[in-house]
């Protein structure tokens, strides 16, 4: 048995993305989403979600490229994080202070999100910035603390489709398969969920039909999440006059589904994959 979890991040962002995600959900293969707690359109995707319950809605932790909780020094007078992760994992290494307030973020982002009522599918984090040991320790306390032992760990072989900055993803790709070494290490006996591969960095806002179907034919692993920004300002467009972007096009593409079929691959979520990653 061969599994596969498709998600969707950035899940509240705002009112566009929400409704590519349920479009993608409710006529497409999209099993999850990932919900940003503090963005205007959190409200509406938490309604969403009650009247969706088979969408496993987890949370997108965000301590960069977003919104704050509340003010406080690492934040912008607005609330707002910086937009450049490695600057935002610079100062988390660096200051005391900045330990302790992103420390104090991610525990409030949990709160808000245990405050929505929904089961809590899994945990992953905006820009990857969760994988940060500093913020990865604060995340993985709130997961124990609040029940929650499934979490995204990207992992994928450096196969990209696309040629467009080549030598960052490349750099982005080492940094984040060094981080992940660390996070199993932190992360041994303590009966945590964590897929055998993860897809969709290499490719984020680019992942079209051709390149997924591709993708399902060399997946090695027994458990695999591949995830999407259908809805997403950075997901690029079908063609200039298409509404549609290239990810909600295919989450939508019926050659999708008929390629997981054909494959025999089982199309979950992160709770129906615990049986066989838990603690591995």
């Amino acid at each position: 048995m061969r599994y596969l979890v498709i998600n969707a991040d950035d899940f509240g962002a705002n009112e566009q993305t929400n409704a590519a995600i349920i479009r993608a959900h409710r006529d497409g293969v999209l099993t999850g989403a990932s919900l940003m707690v503090n963005e205007p359109g959190a409200t509406q995707a938490v309604e969403l979600a009650h009247a969706n319950p088979k969408l496993a809605v987890g949370l997108h932790i965000a301590v960069s490229n977003g919104a704050a909780s509340r003010q406080h020094s690492s934040i912008s007078p607005d609330r707002r994080f910086q937009d450049n992760p490695a600057a935002s994992g610079i100062r988390y290494f660096f200051s005391l202070k900045a330990r302790r307030e992103v420390a104090d973020e991610v525990e409030e982002q949990f709160n808000r999100f245990a405050k929505t009522g929904l089961p809590g599918s899994h945990v992953d984090g905006h820009q990857h910035l969760h994988m940060h040991p500093v913020v990865w320790d604060a995340v993985i306390r709130q997961c124990e603390a609040h029940g929650i032992r499934r979490i995204r760990i990207p992992y994928e072989e450096w196969r990209p489709y696309s040629t467009a900055r080549l030598l960052g993803r490349r750099l982005e790709w080492l940094f984040f398969r060094a981080l992940r070494q660390r996070c199993l290490r932190t992360l041994s006996g303590r009966g945590f969920t964590v897929m055998d591969r993860v897809y969709g960095h290499l490719e984020s806002g680019n992942m079209t039909s051709e390149y997924v179907l591709e993708l399902l034919e060399r997946l090695d692993g027994r458990t695999h999440e591949v995830y999407f920004h259908p809805g997403a300002p950075h997901a690029q467009k079908l063609s200039r006059d298409s509404e549609m972007d290239v990810e909600l096009h295919a989450l939508l593409d019926h050659r999708i589904r008929e390629r997981i079929d054909r494959l025999r691959l089982v199309l979950t979520t992160y709770a129906g994959t615990e049986s066989v990653t838990a603690d591995r």
